[in-house]
């Protein structure tokens, strides 16, 4: 049995009613499909595993598979976090009476099975001992541990075909060179992540990095200047923004910024400081401003290529993404 078209109304449609489950096992996968198809099939269990997972989940397609996954108990997703990564495509019905099995080159997406040409076949093989070994080297979207393992991304989920992408995923959190503006979908999408904003926090805050001389005497060795009296580099919360409303005090949050996942804390007097764990704000400034000798950065230095200040949404209690681009 070959399929070449209409891959959902003749594989997932024709197969979904009379089945009780749905095992999948899929290179990528997209939230929006498959909350399309449990919406249409709500007694259908579903199974699902993302073999490139590493390679990084969007944070729109992460939110809403945990959002499925913990509001109903008949859809599981498990992320891939051992390399190498698996590129299969295998979908399985199961019912009391029959195991129906496919393989292809569609991807559990819109594009897999709705805008793209892309093509399964039937077969009888017995694939069960795959999805055993997948299911040993892959964590639950909800474990309390999985963005330890999996990075995720700022930008919407563009899959494209396999050509186009040469195995290699579409990217991952965009970098950009000081001075140049991001593109504007940087921007923009990150609407999607203002969900469950808790009323007692701050949905969105900035702070200045190096406070003017003429605000702070002492700019020279403090905040990220601090290592020139041998202490840690931090950021301090400026008048307008108290830090115990907008960050946790009690424990450690997580900031995602550019490519990086970095461990945080307030600590200091009323939690007034911010400190990153095994990441250097000094160096990495000191790095993209090019400076020619280690010396205290002003906030002169900053102003001049319009990063002064940082800029942090809030995705949850204890996630937070951080740039140098007003939200």
């Amino acid at each position: 049995m070959i399929i070449s078209s209409q891959l959902y109304s003749k594989v997932i449609e024709k197969n979904a009613l009379y089945n009780k489950r749905l095992k999948v096992l899929s290179g990528y996968a997209s939230a929006g499909f498959l909350e399309r198809v449990v919406t249409q099939f709500p007694y259908l269990e579903v199974e699902l595993y993302i073999g490139m997972a590493k390679q990084g989940i969007t944070f729109k397609d992460h939110l809403k598979f945990t959002d499925l996954c913990r509001n109903n108990p008949l859809i599981k997703v498990y992320y891939q976090i051992y390399e190498p990564n698996n590129h299969m495509k295998i979908y399985q019905f199961e019912n009391s009476t029959e195991t129906l099995k496919f393989i292809g080159s569609a991807n559990f997406s819109e594009n897999g099975f709705i805008k793209q040409r892309e093509i399964l076949v039937g077969v009888l093989d017995n694939f069960q001992y795959i999805f055993d070994e997948q299911l040993e080297v892959s964590l639950s979207c909800i474990d309390e541990n999985i963005l330890d393992y999996i990075p995720l991304t700022l930008e919407e989920e563009i899959e494209k075909s396999e050509s186009e992408k040469g195995d290699i995923r579409h990217n991952s959190i965009t970098t950009y060179k000081i001075g140049n503006n991001p593109p504007s979908d940087f921007i923009k999408n990150k609407s999607f992540l203002k969900t469950k904003i808790d009323p007692t926090m701050y949905e969105k805050f900035d702070v200045l990095i190096v406070q003017p001389a003429e605000n702070n005497p002492r700019w020279a060795s403090s905040t990220i200047n601090a290592r020139f009296i041998n202490r840690e580099s931090y950021i301090r919360q400026n008048n307008t923004w108290n830090f115990q409303n907008v960050f946790p005090s009690d424990k450690e949050f997580k900031i995602y910024f550019e490519s990086k996942c970095i461990t945080c804390y307030l600590n200091g007097a009323f939690g007034a400081y911010l400190y990153f764990k095994d990441f250097d704000l000094y160096e990495y400034l000191y790095t993209k401003l090019s400076l020619e000798e280690e010396r205290a950065i002003s906030f002169e230095d900053l102003a001049i290529n319009s990063i002064e200040r940082l800029y942090f949404i809030r995705i949850n209690e204890t996630t937070y993404i951080m740039s140098f681009e007003k939200n």
